[in-house]
This record gives C-alpha cells, structure tokens and sequence, in this order.
C-alpha cells in the first residue's frame, strides 16, 4: 500500500500540470488501474486512487471502460455511505460528478437504486457532505436524460417530507444555504420537478430567502446560485414576489459588479421578461433600471452575441406585450414607448456594423427591433 500510495501521488502530480497533455491510452490505463484499487485496498490507497479519477482528462475509450464496469456508480455511491472516511466520501462524490455524463448515458439505474444512501447524506451533520450530495442530484435532475431518476428524486422527498427540511437549510452556515440553494434549482431545472416546487415556495418562506441572497453582495456564490434558481423558474411562475422583484431592480442599478454576476443577472432579467407574470411587468413603467440595463448591455460591442440575441428576443417578447395596452391614435404602445426613450441608437447602429460570427442574426434582429420601436409597428418583429 504504501508504494501504492507513492505511485498514486507522483501521479496525481502528473495530472495537475500535464492534464491536457496525457495521452488517451496511458489516461485509460490509469482509470482502470484506479478501479482494480478502489475494489480491494485500504483507505489510505482508496482516498489516493479516488482523487486521481477525479482529476484524469475524459477520453471516449473511457466510454467502454464504464460500460465494462456495471457496478462502477453504485460502488462510488457506497464510498459516500457515512461509514466511510470523510475524505474518501468527499472524493467519491467529486468522482460521481466527474463521470456524470457516462452515468446518465449508460447506467442511470445504478443511480436510482442509491437513493437511499443519497438521501441519508443530505442530512449528514458535515456541511461538506451535505453540499457535494446536493450538487450531485441537482446535475442528474437537470441532465433531461433520465426522467424516472428525476420523478423518483421527486417522490422520495414528497413522501419522506424533506421539502421543509431543504427549505430549513438556506438558514444555516454559508455551505449549507449553497446545498438548499442546488436542490431548489434541481427541482426548478427538472420537468419533474418544476410544477412539483412551486406550490412550497410561498409556504416555506423560499422566496424571501432567493431575494435576501440576491441582495447580499457579501456572498458572491448564493448571489449568483440564486440569480441561476430565478432563471431556472421562469417558464413557469406565474407570481413573482415584489420583494424578488425589488433585490434584482436593485442589484442591476449597481455600478462594479463582477464579471460572473453581471452574466447571472442578464440571464436572471431576461427569464423575467420571459415569464408568465404579466402583472409584474407594469412596474417597468414606473421604473425603468432593468430595461436600462439591457440597452446598455445590448449596445456593449463586449456583450456576447448570444446574449445579446437573447436580449432582443425579450424586449420583443416586452413590445408584444404592450400591444394590447397601447391607447387610440397613440403612435407606440407603453412598453415601446418606454423603449424608445432609452434607447442609444447610435450605439445599436455602430454595434449592427461590426463584424459578428457568419451565422449570427444579431444585426438583422437589431435592425428589427431599432424598425420597430422608431415606428411603433410590431410588424417589423415578425418580417
């Protein structure tokens, strides 16, 4: 073991600074070496063989490596039980997760015959444990690939009454609000899952959390996480809490934000454009910074063409909207009027010149949308 252990190190090294240099045979060789390991050795050697698959350079051959090794995703969920050394649990779970997309191609069942064990580590006293669990289910719920696993994932906390408990830990230490945080969105991301949450929402106090954690410029990481959830609901919430509302219209009028919260709150504002509540939307009538802010970010020739795609699309969505308010022998409706008095034409003509990928319809969506609100005719949206 001990010479196991060296070897595995030297190894571990080798994948920290030559990662994407390994060639595809000598990766393959390694994993399966690991897996020899992992089935008869200590838990010194297991802890070592774990944290080198964690960290090996997928390969395809890999592929065939896990479909020779059925009972790969269930062992690696054992390693979680806690009978087992926190380390060698914590690198099972960065191992499931590294792995992921082989286990929902080729063997989601072993999955679903785990969740029991997974359901014993969400209350584990280790706040650790409990988050890497939750990131966990949250990737297999919103992988669309195995809709049993997700409906099971569904009932097992409906029929063991976990939703309150869940809910619970976005009061506890900053790890543990991370792991309420990834279980909500698991459910959110989930066609299982999507209905099935948003009848809790109000009764266990969860969006007065999403909101304090938007506003809380503290924690970058819940920030972000519960920017990601609002996205995550959009198509099917038909209330949004003003007080939701509020910490968003508050978040976009700040000046510094990071790079990595500015994209969630882009994201964040277009699924609000997007969503089922009309009512909401009124609001940007009498306060206009979340649509200020997408005309700036739209007009930034740094924005992302794909962003900004997706902006034009919700101010359409927005313009569309405000047809059936708009008032007799008025030339714009409320919502493009309103647009038309923030807009920075010049920045959207400047930007509609610049070079954009091949396939891109940017400029021509932009030449729409600058059409439309200049003449007040929502037929330019569907030419």
């Amino acid at each position: 073991p001990k010479r196991q252990i060296e070897a595995l190190s030297k190894t571990i090294n080798i994948l920290d600074n030559r990662k994407l240099e390994m060639a595809q045979d000598f990766a393959t060789a390694i994993f399966r070496l690991c897996l020899n390991i992992l089935s008869s050795h200590s838990e010194g050697v297991k802890v070592h063989a774990l944290e080198c698959i964690s960290k090996l350079p997928t390969h395809s051959d890999m592929i065939h490596t896990f479909r020779e090794s059925s009972t790969f995703t269930r062992c690696m969920v054992s390693f979680t039980r806690k009978t087992e050394p926190k380390e060698v649990r914590l690198f099972a779970l960065k191992t499931l997760l590294w792995c992921r997309d082989y286990i929902v191609e080729d063997n989601p069942r072993s999955v679903r015959k785990s969740l029991s064990i997974i359901r014993e580590n969400l209350y584990d006293p280790d706040s650790e444990i409990v988050r890497g669990t939750a990131k966990f289910i949250e990737y297999f719920m919103r992988s669309g690939e195995d809709e049993e696993f997700a409906e099971e994932v569904c009932n097992v906390f409906e029929d063991n009454a976990m939703l309150p408990y869940v809910a619970e830990l976005l009061n506890k230490d900053n790890l543990l609000q991370q792991a309420g945080i990834l279980i909500w969105k698991a459910f959110a991301g989930s066609p299982a899952g999507e209905y099935f949450i948003l009848d809790h929402f109000d009764e266990l106090g969860v969006w007065d959390k999403v909101a304090g954690f938007i506003s809380n410029r503290e924690n970058l990481k819940l920030q972000e996480l519960s920017l990601v959830l609002l996205t995550e609901l959009y198509d099917n919430v038909t209330h949004i809490p003003t007080k939701v509302l509020d910490s968003v219209n508050s978040l976009a009028r700040e000046k510094d934000l990071s790079v990595k919260v500015k994209a969630k709150l882009h994201s964040a504002i277009i699924a609000l454009f997007r969503s089922k509540d009309y009512c909401w939307i009124e609001s940007l009538l009498k306060d206009q910074v979340l649509v200020q802010f997408m005309m700036a970010t739209l007009s930034d020739s740094n924005t992302k063409p794909y962003v900004q795609h997706d902006i034009i699309h919700s101010l359409k969505r927005l313009i569309k909207v405000g047809e059936s308010r708009k008032e007799p022998h008025a030339r714009r409706n409320p919502f493009c009027q309103m647009l038309y008095e923030n807009i920075d034409v010049i920045s959207l003509v400047t930007l509609m010149s610049k070079p954009f990928p091949e396939n891109s319809l940017v400029p021509l969506y932009t030449k729409k949308l600058l059409c439309c609100i200049d003449s007040g005719c929502i037929e330019y949206l569907t030419m």
